[in-house]
C-alpha cells in the first residue's frame, strides 16, 4: 500500500450526512426500475422490426437519471412517474404483440407479472418493491454484483446524455445502447463472462459520450483554462447553486445579471469557473463550502438552488429556502418549472445576505498539460494523485507524483495519458459517481493501477466495492 494512502482522511459518511439509503427508497427505486426494464425488453425486440418508439426510449433514459437518495420525497410525484411508465409499457407491449399476431410471425415474448392496481397506495408499492428486491437476493452473488455495476453505469451514462440534451434536445445517438444494456438486467441467469464483456463494450460508449459532453461544453463555454477560484463571500444578497448542471447555472446567471444578487457555486459545479464564458458574469463571485450540504446549506446566507438530478441527499428540514427543478423532490423544497427563477430571486431579496467579507482564500483549477508532458517524458513510474495536496503527502521513491486538486482536471487529459509508456498509478482521495467510472475507464481502457478512498455507501455498496476489487483489481483504502 502506498504511504500516500495512509494520510487520506475517510470522512465521507460524515461529509454526506449519512451512509445508507432508506429501505423504502430502495424498494420504490426497484419498482420503477423494474417497469423501465420491461419497457427496455419490448423496445429491444421492437427495434428488430422498426417498431421502436424513440420518444418513449428518450423518456426512459431521462428517468434513469433520477436519484433515489432522499427518503423524504413527495409520494404523489413518484406515483405519477410510475403510472406514466406503466402506461407506456402497456402501449409498447401491445404494439409489439399485435404486430406479430397480425403477421403470424414467430416471436420472442417475455411473461412479466401482470401490473398490479396499487390504487395510489405507496405502502403497496413499497411492498411490491421489497418483493422484487427479495427476488434479486436469490441471484448468484457474483451476477448480482455485476448487475449493480451495470445499473450504476446506466444511471451515470444517462445523466451525461441528459446534460448533452440541455444543448441538443434531439440528441439520441446512444439511447438505444443504454436501453439494450438495461435489458440484460431482465435475465438473472446471464453468464458472468457475458456481463463482463458487455460492461467492457459499453465503457467504450461511455467514453464517447463523455467526450461528446466535454466537446459540447467547450463549444458553448470555451476551452477550460487554469484559473484561481475565490472562496470568500462578499457583502450582498446571495444565491448558492449546487449540483452538476452547467446549463442551469448559466440560465440562472443570465436571469440574475441585473438583479444585484451574488451567485456562488457548490459541489461539482466548481468546474464552471474554468470555462471562459462563466468568467464574463461578474456576479458569479466564487465557490462556497466544503461540498458538505448539511453544513454548507445551513451556513449560507441566502436561498439554495439545486440543479436537476442532484447526487447528494437533500434534507428539507435543514433549510427552508431550497429550490430545485428536479422531477422527484423532497417535501418542502420549492419546484422551479420552465426555467422561471422569479420565486428564487424574490426569496434571495428577502434574505439579509452576507454583511461582511468572510475570510480571504482562493484555490486553483489547473489543467497541467505542460507539466504532464514533462513528467511523461521521464522514465520513472508515475503516481497521479487527485485531491488536496497537504504536507502529510509524502513522495514515493523512484516515482513522479502529479497532483490534481479536482477529478475533472484529469478528465480532459485522458487521451494524452493513454499514450504514456511508464507504469501509472492513479489515487482518488474522494469518491463521487464520476470518479467510480473514471476509475473503471483508467483500469480497463488505460491499464492503470487505481487506488480509491472509502466511498459513501449510497454511492457504492459494499457488494459493489467487492466487485470492483475482485473483477477489476481496483483497490479501496480501508
Amino acid at each position: 500500500m502506498f504511504e500516500i494512502l495512509k494520510n487520506i482522511k475517510n470522512t465521507n459518511c460524515q461529509s454526506f450526512g449519512y451512509c445508507r439509503i432508506d429501505p423504502r427508497v430502495n424498494a420504490l427505486n426497484e419498482l420503477l426500475m423494474n417497469e423501465l426494464r420491461q419497457i427496455a425488453f419490448y423496445s429491444v425486440k421492437s427495434n428488430e422490426f422498426n417498431l421502436m418508439n424513440k420518444e418513449i426510449i428518450k423518456e426512459v433514459v431521462e428517468t434513469f437519471c433520477i436519484n433515489f437518495v432522499n427518503p423524504n420525497f413527495n409520494e404523489n410525484d413518484f406515483i405519477e412517474i410510475y403510472k406514466h411508465f406503466e402506461e407506456k409499457k402497456i402501449q409498447i407491449m401491445n404494439i409489439y404483440r399485435n404486430f406479430f399476431k397480425k403477421n403470424q410471425i414467430p416471436h420472442e415474448d417475455f411473461i412479466f407479472e401482470d401490473s398490479e392496481n396499487f390504487k395510489n397506495s405507496i405502502i403497496k408499492m413499497i411492498k411490491k418493491g421489497e418483493n422484487l428486491l427479495n427476488a434479486r437476493n436469490q441471484m448468484n452473488s457474483n451476477t448480482a454484483k455485476l448487475f449493480e455495476l451495470i445499473e450504476l453505469l446506466i444511471k451515470h451514462t444517462s445523466l451525461n446524455i441528459s446534460k448533452i440534451r440541455d444543448f441538443e434536445p434531439d440528441y439520441n445517438e446512444f439511447d438505444f445502447e443504454v436501453i439494450r444494456l438495461s435489458n440484460l438486467l431482465n435475465f438473472p441467469t446471464t453468464r458472468e463472462d457475458k456481463l463482463e464483456r458487455r460492461i467492457n463494450e459499453f465503457l467504450d460508449i461511455y467514453l464517447k459520450i463523455k467526450k461528446k459532453l466535454y466537446n459540447t461544453y467547450e463549444k458553448n463555454y470555451g476551452k477550460c483554462e487554469d484559473t484561481k477560484v475565490n472562496l470568500s463571500c462578499i457583502k450582498g444578497k446571495s444565491i448558492l447553486v449546487s449540483g452538476g448542471n452547467l446549463k442551469e447555472l448559466e440560465l440562472l446567471l443570465e436571469t440574475t445579471k441585473n438583479a444585484n444578487i451574488n451567485i456562488y457555486t457548490h459541489d461539482i459545479l466548481f468546474v464552471a469557473h474554468s470555462y471562459p464564458k462563466f468568467k464574463k458574469y461578474n456576479h458569479l463571485i466564487g465557490h462556497f463550502g466544503t461540498n458538505d450540504p448539511c453544513n454548507d446549506f445551513l451556513e449560507f446566507n441566502g436561498p439554495i438552488y439545486v440543479t436537476k438530478n442532484y447526487e447528494q441527499k437533500i434534507d428539507s428540514i435543514i433549510k427552508a429556502s431550497i429550490f430545485s427543478s428536479g422531477k422527484l423532490l423532497p417535501r418542502g423544497i420549492a419546484k422551479i418549472t420552465n426555467d422561471n427563477f422569479k420565486p428564487l430571486i424574490e426569496n434571495a431579496m428577502l434574505h439579509d445576505g452576507f454583511q461582511d467579507k468572510l475570510k480571504q482564500e482562493t484555490t486553483e483549477i489547473s489543467y497541467k498539460k505542460t507539466k504532464t508532458d514533462e513528467i511523461f517524458a521521464d522514465t520513472k513510474d508515475i503516481i497521479i494523485y487527485i485531491g488536496k495536496k497537504s504536507e502529510n503527502i509524502v513522495d514515493e521513491t523512484g516515482k513522479n507524483i502529479l497532483f490534481f486538486n479536482y477529478f475533472f482536471e484529469i478528465e480532459n487529459l485522458l487521451y494524452e495519458l493513454k499514450e504514456r509508456k511508464q507504469k501509472t498509478t492513479v489515487i482518488f482521495s474522494k469518491c463521487y459517481m464520476q470518479t467510480i467510472f473514471m476509475a473503471l475507464v483508467l483500469k480497463t481502457k488505460f491499464n492503470m493501477d487505481v487506488y480509491f478512498s472509502k466511498c459513501p455507501e449510497y454511492y457504492i455498496s459494499p457488494n459493489l466495492v467487492k466487485c470492483l476489487e475482485d473483477k477489476y483489481k481496483i483497490v479501496f483504502y480501508k
